[in-house]
């Protein structure tokens, strides 16, 4: 990955498969046996890559652009198996952002 003019990093072609590599702007991690849901997690996430309080976050709703509570059963659940548990995840856009929300809890925003 290269470097824009400011230093930070490009979105780039990864090693010629032609995937883009976008610049990781925020993570959090989701325990699903703590007592915040995996939406307060990609708010959290979604507001850190803004710059923002959570609270701030109103604009567009998160429900208009996925699911979270269907996603955190597919996920999360009791009905998983461990092959999904270790090998899935789920992506969307939500506003100007990337979303990326990883079996093991990780919760990945990217540039859009």
């Amino acid at each position: 990955m290269s470097n824009a003019p400011d230093g930070s990093p490009e979105r780039t072609e990864n090693g010629g498969t032609g995937e883009i590599e976008q610049r990781l702007l925020a993570q959090h991690r989701y325990d699903p046996e703590e007592k915040h849901d995996l939406t307060t997690t990609i708010v959290f996430a979604v507001a850190e890559a803004r710059g923002i309080d959570p609270t701030e976050l109103k604009s567009p709703l998160l429900y208009d652009s996925i699911d979270a509570s269907a996603l955190e059963e597919s996920l999360f659940g009791p009905r998983r198996t461990e092959q999904r548990r270790q090998d899935s995840s789920v992506e969307f856009d939500y506003d100007d952002y990337h979303i990326t929300v990883q079996s093991d809890g990780w919760v990945l925003v990217s540039e859009a």
